[in-house]
């Protein structure tokens, strides 16, 4: 197009500004030249459109209503992330029904309870003696781990303690020695009723213990006051010594008198006194505590038939008492009421007052006695007796730990374990299963390990583990335990 096309185009600029100059119907000649216009008219309209209507750039619906953006309803809701149902509901950890009835829904039949999802009795349990997860490696006795803790034997009876501070005691009862509420013979352990005992002490016919709150309770035959409860009562069942409701460390029975070393060093003593066994410088019974005289410094006390004996602190040893057979040591056969010394000993660590002897054991391991020694007894290898100390034979190159005298025999435990006995063997009772009285320390067979000893009248018992006592001699009363009468040169255990 050359300057005309120019020109029009110019025009066309103005009228679009001013479209009434445009329109002039009176030119109707000119219609070629309107035609033109209106075409050239109609070009520039459709040309110019799209400036003027810009509706994609106005408009921009697409850019404006972002809604895949501005809802971004997966990003939002995200369901699996949040939900994640699986990782929150873990149904078979959390349910665990197979595991639920086994321990929660089956309830256990009396006396049992359930322990590691299991119906056991806590009674015996080893593995759960008493309450669950309680373990036992002895024998479970009536929710309590069978361990003897202490021994002791009387003239026709014998008893134990255990750990927690049971009793259990066998043998005659006809006096109520047992503690079980009964008069009735017991061949076999039963329980002393209600009793809590730390250390324990038999006499002919009674029984005495220190509970752990440091009381001294009896039981059994109550004749002359033995029990020293203020009565002459016999009792089947503990009662407690008047006035030692404290303060008591050890106890001691013997035939119808007691004795307890305090805590303070003296020593008291109730029941009998027509030898002046009580020691308080008189002769009449007691049915209460009364002091023993002169005596300080007491480490054990032991009371025999109708006489008594201390080992000091220092070392020396005291007795008072009958004195017919030189059992108090000091060099004569008067009796005393107050404590005399024994001999020149010196050294001792233990004392054992029996029938009518005594014997001492010394720190070096040996042995003494002194007494009347017509079976024995005196284990010096004579037949005489002696109103002072002897040494006991057969103990040559064996220290003995502990020691413990029955009516006319005795017994100690040498270190490694074995026992060895010496005196009266009429029942058997050295255990060497002969009837020969032995004038020496003599070994008893099949003891090994012994950690205690219980001798007291025609019978022996030695404990032999945590939960074994083993018991030989004189058994018409069924004071061996084992749960016959028949008296045994050997030993026999007891049947819990």
């Amino acid at each position: 197009m050359g300057e005309g096309d120019g020109a029009v185009s110019a025009d066309l600029g103005e009228t679009s500004v001013s479209l009434p100059d445009v329109v002039t119907k009176p030119d109707a000649t000119t219609s070629s030249d309107v035609v033109d216009a209106a075409v050239d008219l109609d070009a520039a309209d459709v040309v110019t459109a799209p400036d003027v209507v810009t509706e994609p750039d106005v408009v921009t619906e697409p850019d404006v209503v972002t809604e895949p953006d501005v809802v971004t309803e997966p990003d939002v809701v995200t369901e699996p992330d949040v939900v994640t149902a699986p990782d929150v509901v873990t149904a078979p950890d959390v349910v665990a029904a197979p595991d639920v009835p086994a321990i929660v829904d089956v309830p256990c039949s009396s006396p049992q309870v359930r322990c590691d999802g299991v119906c056991v009795d806590v009674r015996s349990s080893l593995a759960h003696c008493g309450a669950c997860g309680r373990a036992c490696t002895t024998r479970c006795d009536d929710g309590v781990c069978f361990e003897v803790t202490g021994l002791a034997a009387g003239d026709a009876h014998t008893c134990v303690t255990l750990a927690g501070g049971a009793v259990r005691c066998w043998g005659a009862n006809a006096s109520g020695q047992i503690g079980d509420g009964t008069t009735t013979t017991r061949l076999r352990p039963v329980v002393a009723d209600g009793v809590n005992a730390g250390a324990i002490s038999l006499g002919q016919l009674h029984t005495c213990v220190v509970t752990p709150a440091g009381a001294a309770q009896c039981w059994g035959s109550n004749g002359m006051g033995r029990l020293g409860d203020g009565t002459t009562s016999n009792r089947s069942r503990a009662v407690t010594v008047t006035g030692l409701s404290s303060g008591v460390a050890q106890v001691s029975s013997g035939d119808g008198f007691s004795c307890a070393r305090l805590t303070s060093g003296g020593v008291r003593c109730w029941g009998q006194n027509n030898e002046g066994q009580l020691g308080d410088g008189s002769t009449m019974d007691r049915q209460a505590p009364v002091d023993v005289m002169e005596l300080s410094g007491v480490a054990h006390v032991s009371a025999g038939h109708d006489f008594a004996c201390a080992a000091l602190t220092n070392g020396t040893a005291r007795c008072w008492g009958r004195n017919d057979h030189g059992q108090l040591g000091d060099g004569t056969e008067t009796d005393r009421t107050r404590p005399v010394r024994v001999g020149t000993l010196q050294n001792v660590v233990h004392i054992e007052a029996a029938d009518d002897h005594a014997c001492a054991l010394l720190s070096n391991g040996s042995v003494q006695c002194w007494g009347e020694n017509n079976v024995r007894q005196l284990g010096d290898g004579t037949g005489a007796s002696r109103t002072s100390p002897a040494a006991v034979a057969g103990l040559s190159g064996a220290r003995a730990t502990a020691l413990s005298c029955g009516k006319n025999h005795c017994c100690v435990i040498v270190e490694g374990g074995s026992v060895r006995c010496w005196g009266a063997n009429d029942e058997r009772q050295i255990g060497d299963d002969s009837t020969t009285d032995r004038a020496q320390a003599t070994p008893v067979a099949g003891i090994t390990g012994a950690l205690r000893l219980g001798v007291r009248g025609e019978h022996t018992c030695a404990q032999t583990g945590l939960g074994v006592v083993q018991c030989w001699g004189f058994n018409a009363n069924g004071q061996l335990g084992d749960g016959a009468m028949i008296s045994r040169g050997n030993p026999a255990p007891v049947q819990w």
